[in-house]
C-alpha cells in the first residue's frame, strides 16, 4: 500500500500482534487508520488468554462489522490465509514477473483451481452457484 489512502480499512495478517508491537515501538503511525487483526483461528489457539496484548490490538471480534448480527463471522479469515498460503507455492514463478504478466497468470491460474474444485465438488454435492448481478 504506497499511499495511506491506499489502505484498506482491516488487514489481516498472520503475526499482526508482532507486527503492531513493531510498529508502536517504532512509533509509526502509517497504519493509524487500518486494523490489523490476526486470523480468529489465530487469536483462539496461538496466545494463552492473558496475552493481552494481541487481545487489545489485534482480536477481529473487537472489529465492528466483523461479526455479523447473529454471531457469526462476516469474513472468513481462515479460507483466506488457506488460499494466501496456496498463492504462496507460486512465488518462484511470479517473484520476477511484471505486473500485467501477474495479473494475468494469477487471474488464469484462479480460474482453473475453481474448475477443479467445481469438478471435485460436484462428484458429492452440486456446487451452489452465486448469481451474476452485473448480467
Amino acid at each position: 500500500f504506497p499511499t495511506k489512502q491506499s489502505l484498506p480499512g482491516v488487514v489481516f495478517y498472520d503475526n499482526a500482534c508482532k507486527l503492531q508491537r513493531h510498529i508502536m515501538a517504532q512509533d509509526d503511525h502509517y497504519f493509524d487508520d487500518c486494523w490489523l487483526p490476526v486470523d480468529a483461528f489465530h487469536m483462539r489457539t496461538k496466545h494463552k488468554e492473558s496475552d493481552k496484548f494481541c487481545g487489545q490490538w489485534c482480536n477481529p471480534a473487537a472489529i465492528p462489522g466483523l461479526i455479523t448480527n447473529n454471531g457469526k463471522w462476516a469474513f472468513n479469515s481462515s479460507a483466506a490465509e488457506m488460499t494466501n498460503a496456496w498463492f504462496g507455492g507460486f512465488q518462484s514463478i511470479i517473484r520476477e514477473m511484471r505486473e500485467e504478466r501477474y495479473d494475468f497468470f494469477l487471474d488464469e491460474i484462479i480460474k482453473q483451481h475453481n474448475q477443479i474444485t467445481l469438478k471435485e465438488l460436484s462428484k458429492n454435492q452440486e456446487p451452489w452457484w452465486i448469481p451474476n448481478l452485473l448480467e
